[in-house]
């Protein structure tokens, strides 16, 4: 599905942050019989200079989003597909165990700055719910750092109205190794001092912008 979008009305090009003539190309992207968790990809033309939302980031930088999560089946194979392609990684494809689940994940970065997630279940089957699936899943959750995760909860949880998943409570592995913790995520890395981002999550910068 794709849509091509202009923003001429000055309120429009207002709340986006851009210049009343910015023009925008739009590719909505879903699964197969899936009526939720559409990805939507934008380009922005005429819409001033673009800068990165997290240039350079690591996990333990605030602001904006750190990664799109999907399910996956043969994470081996999508990993080599995505080099291929020219995306890179943040992580190697990584052993996790998560709420029950023995996971593999690999935090993929494309071009952009957009990072998808993958998450493939070790030995055990996906949820029920969870509808099937070939090699990758729409995105069940979104990651994000914060410098407060309490003053965040109580945002999404009291303001926005979420039902709570899952709330963990300081955790220290006990040898160090990458691991990547994952809906509508929020992480606070405690120890490490790092770079805030929140200024640049806005159009038209790369990277991704939001959740709607």
């Amino acid at each position: 599905m794709r849509e091509t979008l202009c923003f001429p009305q000055k309120r429009s090009s207002r709340a986006l942050g851009l210049t009343p003539l910015a023009k925008a190309e739009m590719l909505v992207l879903r699964a197969p019989r899936s009526d939720h968790a559409y990805l939507k990809l934008v380009r922005f033309d005429d819409a001033g200079r673009k800068m990165p939302t997290r240039p350079g980031a690591r996990a333990w930088d605030t602001g904006c989003i750190w990664s799109i999560m999907v399910r996956a089946k043969g994470t081996a194979a999508i990993y080599d597909d995505a080099i291929a392609m020219g995306w890179w990684t943040q992580t190697p494809i990584t052993p996790l165990a998560f709420n029950g689940s023995n996971l593999n994940v690999v935090v993929f970065q494309g071009p952009d700055g957009v990072q998808v997630q993958p998450y493939e279940r070790v030995g055990q089957p996906l949820p029920k719910h969870f509808p099937d699936f070939e090699r990758s899943s729409q995105p069940f959750n979104i990651m994000q750092t914060v410098g407060g995760h309490e003053a965040v909860r109580v945002l999404i949880e009291v303001v926005f109205g979420f039902q709570r998943f899952w709330l963990g409570a300081p955790y220290t592995e006990k040898e160090p190794k990458p691991m990547e913790t994952g809906r509508l995520e929020v992480i606070e890395i405690i120890g490490l001092e790092g770079y805030d981002h929140g200024e640049a999550c806005r159009a038209p910068s790369p990277g991704t912008l939001g959740v709607t």
